[in-house]
This record gives structure tokens, C-alpha cells and sequence, in this order.
């Protein structure tokens, strides 16, 4: 019987003043002549703690039979305090501080506490390494919740047996093989504070207080539950000549936490309200091989990889609504976040004019918002991922090249948009601007200037698979012999070349890997949704030693 008590905390401390120093250079531009220089402090504190303390029991029985409890509490929160003062008419720059200001002109402070609390039984049995057991349950709380939600029950259970252990294995090819299920569920709480509340924000007017309606709450928010059933088939064979994990997964998430539109009466500044929308779910086979193709004394030539096939789809949402997301879609039966947009249908040889689908699949030369549709099968949801590597090593030389791939997903590629947009004419274009309508009978070409507003919108014109295969990793090394590296007193000298992104196969115009996780638009947006103006992955090479002593 064991127990863990353990204390952590952190805590990051913020200032800043900004300051227009009482008779300086820009007196006469900033501030008030009569209130001479001016002056904000800015103070947050964010303390964060955690007390954790775990009590274990472990015992083997008969050899053969060993057991593990673990009973776990944990207790986390979060402290934001944050105020500012802001003054003017300070007598002298040599006197900074607030209180010998000639006026006090604004003030505020906020405090903002986020508190979770967990507690959790893991039990964990196997019989001689054969045969593998293991179950739990944990009771969450979180502040972010309101008070008739605040708990969520989680639970998991796995078993897995050890095939290559059995006496029937004797003398097999494999050298592992072990076949295992689980099935669990997790908690999600990633959403703001107080969204279950009601929100004012206040001000003041003719020197009294008043309260602006910041936000509507939804007091029945509780946990998102995500549940993940796992069946995988691990083995080596071969003396581990070949090593791989096979895995068939499936991930349903329930009660997803996302915004709702809702009516513009009804007060919400951003027009939606946080709600429990419906479920979705993720399923796959996800396959990993490895394999030393030569290995002797001279030479050893590693392959290996790993591919995941993915398949998605929205289950349910409430009352069967769509909810639609910029230019994203949920809709029942259809991929998470389809692309929704009107079709572009390219330029009218005749005129040069820019032509597009109407709700009925009608050609047409106007354009109009309510064209937008969900187009079928393209989404920023890739259907295939994953890597793969090469190494050889030869006596001292060794080079390894790794490679990572993403086929299935779309892109909507906002950059090229305003690389050739008709309205950005005056500015540093991409070249195909210039592949523009000139004349009737031109194939191929983009929309004739003089239909600027029409071409110049967002539509599946900019919608673009971001299919690709990039080298990722390329090195070459030589490591020297240690009867050579002792003799002059190391223990061991490496020598390498690397390089990084040096090749990437793809149609995108432009670099698929931007948009993934860059937060370009500000705010909220899907991972892969669209690339704007992100920087791209670098190209760099890197040349060094490595020396053991």
C-alpha cells in the first residue's frame, strides 16, 4: 500500500504602463493642455494550483495473479485577476505614479476563478502476463458547468491477451502477438467560463452605472461525452524482422458543445448560444508496419510506416437542424463541417463573364448568397493520413529520409483568392492574374475585369483538394569508428546533414500544411479549413556534430 501526495502551482505575473510624459514631444498631439501627460498601468495575476493525491494498492498472489487499486483525488483551479488605472495631469515626468495625477479618467478590474475537481477508481489485473484486465471510473466537476450539471461519469475497460505467452506458440514465427479491446468514455469541457450564465457588461452614462447585455446563457450545458471502442492486433515476427499494429477504432462524440445560432432579438452579441447540439462520430482502420529489410554486421536497411483510413459523419443535431458555420455546414447523414458555398461553374467564353449554379442546378451569370449549398464528399477532413521512412546504415554512413502524407481533404484557398481578385488589381498579383478573358472563344482564362463584383466572391471557384506528400526529414550522417574516437579521447563523434521540408508533391496552389493550426482568421475556425496568409513551412537545412565524452 502506497500513497502520493503531491502540491503544484504556478504563477505568471503581467505589467505594463503606457505613459505620455508631462511636457514631451507629444505634448502638443496627445492628451489635454490643461491635464498635461497621461498614464495607464495595466496588473494580471494568473495563479493556477493543484493538489493531487493517489493511494495504491499492489499485491501479486500465487505468482500468477497481480492486482492494482488505485483511488485518486484531484483538486485544480484557476485565479485571473486583472485591473487597470488610467490618469492624466501628472506636475512632473519625475513623479510616474497615480495617486499625484491631477484626474483619474477610467478604472477596471475583473476576477475570473475556473475550478475542477475529479475523483477516480483504476483497477488493473493480469494473470502471468497472459491474460490483461483493467477498468475505471472517475466523477468530474467543473465550474464551467452550472450547478444541476456539473458532474459528468466517465468510465473505461480494456482487456487484452498475450497469444505469444501461450504454450502453443512454441516454436512460431511470432515473437509477439497480443490481440486487445477497449472501450471508454472522456469528459470535454474546453468552452468558456460562465457560458451557462446570463452576461451584462457595464458602463456608465450622466455619471450613473449601467448594464449591457453581453450574452445569453444556456443553464442546461453539461459535458460533452466522448466514447472510443479500440480492437487492435499487435505481433513481430521473424525474430521482430516485422513489427506492426493493426487498429480498428470508432469515436462518438455525444451532447457536442457548439454554438447554436439563435435570433437576433434576443440579445446575444454574437447571435448564437452555446448548446449541447446533437452527436458525431469518427471511424477507422489505422495500420502500422515496420520492417528490417537487410540487417547483418555491414549493412542494416529499415522501412516502416503507418497509414489511417478515416470516416465521418454527423449522427444528429437538435431537431434536426442544420448549423451552418461561415462556410462550413453540420447536416445530419453528411461529413462534420462540409463545405458550404455557392458552385462556380467558370467563365462564358463569349463575354468573359463569371457563370455559377443556382439552388437548382440552373447555369447562371449572376451571383448570389443564397446559392450556397453543401457540397458533397469535400470537407477539411483528410480520409487518408499518415508517414513513412527509409534508413540504411552502412558500417559509419547512415541516411534516413521520413515522409508524411494527406489525401481527401479540401482547402479553401482564400490567398490565391486575393491573388488574382479583380479589386486587388493595384497590388502585387499572383502571375495567372494576368491569364485573364480577352476575347470570345478564350478557354481556360479567369473572369473578364469588367466583372469584378460578380467574379470577386467566395465560391467552390477557390475550393481546392490539399492532397499531398511532403519529404519531411532528410539526413545523412557518419559516425566514426570508436577505435579512432578513443585515441583521440571521445567516447564517440557524429557528424550530419539535415534537411527539412525539401520536397513536397501536391496540386494545391499554394502550401497545403498552412491553416492547420494557425489562428489567421482571429477567433474561432476549423483546423484546415482554408489558408490565408500563415506562414509556410520553412525549407532549411542544418549541418552540425555531435561528440560523446
Amino acid at each position: 500500500l502506497s500513497n502520493r501526495f503531491t502540491v503544484g502551482a504556478t504563477s505568471n505575473r503581467f505589467n505594463r504602463t503606457n505613459r505620455s510624459i508631462a511636457g514631451g514631444v507629444l505634448q502638443g498631439f496627445v492628451g489635454d493642455a490643461n491635464f498635461p501627460g497621461s498614464q495607464t498601468d495595466n496588473f494580471s495575476l494568473d495563479f493556477e494550483y493543484n493538489v493531487n493525491n493517489l493511494l495504491t494498492y499492489s499485491d501479486t498472489f500465487n505468482d500468477v495473479h497481480n492486482l492494482t487499486a488505485s483511488l485518486l483525488l484531484e483538486y485544480n483551479e484557476n485565479i485571473f485577476t486583472d485591473l487597470f488605472a488610467t490618469s492624466r495631469g501628472f506636475p512632473s515626468p519625475d513623479f510616474p505614479f497615480q495617486d499625484v495625477a491631477a484626474e483619474p479618467t477610467s478604472a477596471g478590474s475583473e476576477e475570473i476563478r475556473r475550478i475542477l475537481f475529479s475523483q477516480g477508481l483504476f483497477l488493473d489485473y493480469n494473470y502471468d502476463g497472459k491474460y490483461i484486465l483493467s477498468g475505471s471510473i472517475r466523477r468530474d466537476g467543473s465550474s464551467r458547468f452550472g450547478p444541476d450539471n456539473k458532474y459528468g461519469y466517465f468510465y473505461s475497460g480494456s482487456a487484452a491477451w498475450n497469444i505469444a505467452k501461450e504454450n502453443f506458440m512454441d516454436g512460431s514465427v511470432f515473437d509477439d502477438l497480443k490481440l486487445r479491446a477497449s472501450y471508454g468514455t472522456a469528459g470535454n469541457q474546453s468552452i468558456g467560463n460562465f457560458e451557462f450564465l446570463n452576461l451584462l457588461g457595464f458602463g456608465t452614462y450622466n455619471g450613473f452605472t449601467t448594464a449591457i447585455p453581453l450574452g445569453v446563457g444556456n443553464p442546461e450545458i453539461q459535458w460533452e461525452s466522448q466514447a472510443i471502442l479500440d480492437i487492435g492486433l499487435e505481433f513481430g515476427l521473424f525474430n521482430n524482422r516485422i513489427t506492426g499494429v493493426v487498429d480498428y477504432f470508432e469515436k462518438s462524440s455525444q451532447d457536442l458543445l457548439l454554438n447554436r445560432p439563435i435570433s437576433q432579438i434576443i440579445g446575444d452579441e454574437d447571435n448564437s448560444i452555446l448548446s449541447n447540439i446533437g452527436e458525431i462520430s469518427n471511424s477507422g482502420i489505422e495500420v502500422s508496419l515496420n520492417a528490417n529489410v537487410i540487417r547483418n554486421e555491414d549493412i542494416i536497411w529499415t522501412v516502416g510506416g503507418n497509414v489511417a483510413f478515416i470516416d465521418n459523419e454527423v449522427k444528429s443535431l437538435v431537431d434536426g437542424e442544420d448549423i451552418i458555420r461561415g462556410n462550413t455546414i453540420l447536416r445530419e447523414g453528411k461529413e462534420i463541417n462540409s463545405f458550404y458555398l455557392p458552385r462556380y461553374a467558370g467563365v462564358n467564353p463569349a463575354n468573359g463573364q463569371p457563370l455559377y449554379l443556382d439552388n437548382d442546378g440552373n447555369l447562371t451569370n449572376e451571383f448570389s448568397d443564397s446559392f450556397e449549398t453543401l457540397i458533397e464528399g469535400k470537407s477539411p477532413n483528410a480520409d487518408v493520413e499518415g508517414g513513412f521512412f527509409t534508413s540504411v546504415r552502412y558500417k559509419g554512413f547512415g541516411l534516413r529520409s521520413d515522409f508524411v502524407f494527406k489525401a481527401g481533404n479540401y482547402i479553401l484557398n482564400l490567398q490565391r483568392s486575393a491573388g488574382i481578385s479583380i479589386d486587388n488589381i493595384d497590388s502585387n498579383q499572383r502571375v495567372e492574374a494576368f491569364n485573364y478573358w480577352k476575347e470570345p472563344g478564350d478557354q481556360n482564362v479567369l473572369p473578364n475585369p469588367i466583372y469584378q463584383a460578380n467574379a470577386d466572391q467566395t465560391s467552390t471557384r477557390f475550393l481546392e483538394a490539399g492532397d499531398y506528400v511532403r519529404l519531411r526529414n532528410l539526413t545523412v550522417d557518419y559516425r566514426l569508428p570508436s577505435e579512432l574516437t578513443g585515441s583521440i579521447g571521445l567516447k564517440s563523434l557524429r557528424i550530419f546533414a539535415t534537411g527539412q521540408n525539401l520536397l513536397t508533391w501536391t496540386d494545391y496552389n499554394g502550401d497545403p500544411e498552412i491553416g492547420i493550426g494557425s489562428g489567421e482568421a482571429g477567433g474561432t475556425f476549423i483546423p484546415g479549413q482554408f489558408s490565408l496568409f500563415s506562414y509556410p513551412q520553412t525549407k532549411s537545412y542544418t549541418v552540425g556534430f555531435e561528440i560523446g565524452f
